[in-house]
């Protein structure tokens, strides 16, 4: 078993860090194929929306692609272990954390620990919950684990769409887009998953706003050596992404990193180095924007009606910014103190990922620009 499982690992490597020049030559081959209309995040299931191919597929099978470990070749993580942020060692200060809210409990799952498993089955608060990972295309997503009122699990389903992870769940097999959220061949296709809010944060800045949150151990399950250098962090080092994807678009580096708000009137991919220095908080598009590049956090909200003069926080436990009304705000936007205690800002469709995957999913995105400020 241990021999197996240093196999998977020894296929992952190779095929994301060695096989580089042949995929680029496959994907060279494949510029002229004709890639479909995005499907909208989180949007409707209406068919007319949504139409299934005679292949049986809701996007064209030229655009997936064979990850090269087969289903479940990397293995979600079905019993995770957890302990305070205080007794958590090995992690350095500026790598990424992912916390996840449900009800009022957070939970923080190391990127390094993803990396290697792509798939959390977990439970806060009773709610079933799947925190996934893609490091192909830098997306952490969480999702509810009740499907048509059924709970399951999600796994690996070892293809790619655009380069992003394809899960599947293990009551149906039908098999869900990452990054659309909507099943795209199955049972359910069309249907979409119902997302939970996720936030990305170096880990010490999570220490100081929530050192005693529980954090995602090491004890897996599995004999994996979690200090390596992360496998989204060899991919990076590479010029192009390892498998095929379209469109491509030149307005940003490949791998930068930016927030991809997805709400209307139009996807807009903000970035943390637009930002000026220390960081702030403003509107745009109706929309809240928190960011702290020190933090390397970014995150948007709805913007509240009769609530202004957003600044960040820091240095203070459990909170990131306050408004002129005196209420204090929590990593999700949700007031910890203040006139408005217990009321929580409405979380827009935005999720963080490499500009490449963000740009093929989503075409006409918009880039921010300081100009657009106010």
């Amino acid at each position: 078993m241990v021999c197996a499982e240093y196999a998977v690992t020894w296929i992952m490597n190779l095929h994301k860090a060695l096989f580089i020049s042949l995929f680029t030559l496959f994907f060279a081959a494949c510029e002229d194929e004709k890639v479909p209309d995005p499907i909208p995040p989180g949007g409707s299931s209406d068919p007319g929306q949504c139409s299934i191919l005679e292949n049986g597929w809701t996007i064209p099978v030229n655009t997936v692609a064979d990850g090269g470990v087969g289903k479940d070749g990397i293995p979600s993580i079905e019993n995770p272990q957890f302990l305070p942020a205080g007794e958590i060692t090995g992690l350095t200060a500026d790598e990424l954390v992912i916390v996840v809210k449900a009800g009022n409990t957070m939970k923080a799952y190391p990127q390094r620990i993803l990396d290697s498993h792509e798939v959390v089955n977990d439970v806060i608060e009773d709610i079933p919950v799947a925190i996934t990972f893609c490091p192909l295309t830098g997306t952490a997503i969480a999702f509810e684990r009740t499907i048509n009122g059924e709970v399951t699990t999600l796994g690996v389903s070892g293809l790619l769409y655009n380069s992003n992870l394809i899960l599947y769940d293990r009551q149906t097999d039908t098999r869900w887009s990452q990054m659309t959220y909507r099943g795209i061949t199955g049972e359910l296709s069309c249907a979409s998953l119902a997302t939970i809010p996720v936030v990305e944060i170096a880990w010490s800045a999570l220490r100081s706003v929530h050192p005693d949150i529980a954090v995602l151990t090491n004890d897996t399950g599995f004999d994996r050596d979690y200090n390596n250098l992360p496998e989204s962090s060899i991919i990076i080092l590479n010029s192009l992404p390892v498998f095929p994807y379209e469109p491509r678009d030149s307005r940003l580096p490949n791998y930068q990193r930016v927030l991809g708000v997805l709400d209307s009137p139009g996807a807009t991919a903000y970035t943390l180095d637009q930002i000026e220095q220390g960081g702030h908080v403003f509107v745009n598009n109706n929309h809240l924007l928190v960011v702290d590049p020190e933090a390397k956090f970014i995150a948007a909200y709805n913007a509240p009606n009769g609530r202004g003069g957003f600044e960040l926080v820091k240095g203070k436990e459990g909170v990131i910014m306050k408004d002129n009304l005196g209420n204090e705000y929590d990593l999700f936007g949700t007031v910890v103190s203040g006139p408005d205690q217990d009321d929580r800002l409405v979380p827009t469709n935005s999720y963080v990922g490499y500009w490449f995957a963000m740009a093929a999913m989503q075409p006409d995105i918009q880039i921010f620009s300081n100009e657009e400020d106010g």
